[in-house]
């Protein structure tokens, strides 16, 4: 996965997001009915254009009843016999996908395929519609978010480096990053101890990498963080160590970070959460987030209040 990793910097992008459902008179947010969240696998020089559902809710709860990804050879059964308790009834045939420059296209879904495209691989939905071709899928603003109803996606936001809350922020991330980068974090003392020295003999520095949070000013303002520091010793591959977590204003005013995790990176696929856009279901916010690793891709939907995170669903869409 490729990143860069010049000096101390914010990332600077500006994503455009959505309002959400309004609420009503007396400010408690109608019932939001039940809809399912899948992510546009585009068009390339051997696949059809797909989609992968990863979560839907149901009205009460998220979660997510799609098979997990199985054996390329391993085929995928006619929509007339996909189980209804895969997507809660039958598989709908008429989506809007959302991509993060704010535009919305409809799609159809036309059949179930299982693409062999890893050593396993999920089962996706090929649909017929606008495609807007191939694409990096890991840059950032690539991917493409389908509901099956009206449900608004509101993509995330960057916070470029002289906004307010960044440089409110920025110190209280530094000060979390020294405080993890020693912390133990399950791997063996000695790894951590080789990677903590090649940083400091290099003196490289961190770097807050993602900062992001809500597009729109509605409820508490929480945000997401990911700081770094690599280095790419001589005749070695890079490694580093990577601090992330979330920010919240407390009663008192001050920014503090809670539910923070350390890692130690190694070699050129690094991994990396990358939180892709915000579901909006009452007072509650539900981050979709990528999960980029060595071998695969997953998603996850999390439940995002001031001071918790709680993991609702994940899913995969394949690997070796």
């Amino acid at each position: 996965m490729r990143s860069s990793f010049p000096g101390l910097a914010v990332a600077t992008s500006l994503i455009v997001g959505f309002a959400p459902v309004p609420s009503d008179a007396i400010g408690q947010a109608p019932a939001t009915p039940a809809f399912i969240v899948a992510i546009d696998h585009p068009a390339g020089s051997s696949v059809e254009p797909s989609l992968l559902p990863i979560a839907r809710y149901t009205g009460t709860e998220w979660v997510n009843t799609w098979p997990q990804p199985d054996e390329a050879s391993t085929p995928a059964p006619p929509v007339a016999q996909i189980p209804e308790a895969w997507l809660g009834g039958p598989v709908p045939t008429a989506w809007t996908r959302w991509a993060a420059d704010g535009s919305r296209v409809r799609v159809t879904v036309v059949a179930p395929v299982r693409e062999r495209r890893r050593c396993e691989t999920a089962i996706v939905l090929r649909i017929a519609g606008v495609s807007d071709g191939a694409r990096d899928p890991w840059a950032p603003g690539a991917v493409r978010v389908a509901v099956n109803t009206s449900q608004p996606v509101e993509w995330v936001r960057a916070m470029a480096p002289d906004h307010r809350d960044a440089k409110e922020i920025r110190p209280v991330i530094e000060r979390e990053y020294r405080q993890a980068e020693e912390r133990p974090a399950g791997e063996r003392p000695e790894d951590s101890t080789a990677v903590l020295n090649a940083l400091n003999a290099a003196r490289a520095p961190m770097i807050v990498e993602t900062l992001v949070g809500p597009s729109i000013d509605a409820g508490p303002v929480v945000y997401y963080f990911r700081a770094i520091r690599r280095v790419t010793p001589p005749r070695q591959s890079p490694m580093a160590i990577e601090v992330h977590g979330w920010l919240a204003r407390g009663a008192d005013g001050a920014w503090a970070a809670f539910d923070t995790a350390r890692a130690i990176r190694r070699g050129d696929g690094q991994g990396e959460n990358r939180p892709l856009a915000i579901f909006r279901v009452g007072q509650r916010m539900y981050w979709l987030t990528m999960l980029i690793g060595y071998e695969g891709v997953g998603f996850a939907i999390d439940d995002v209040a001031r001071g918790s995170v709680r993991r609702l669903v994940t899913a995969r869409d394949g690997g070796c």
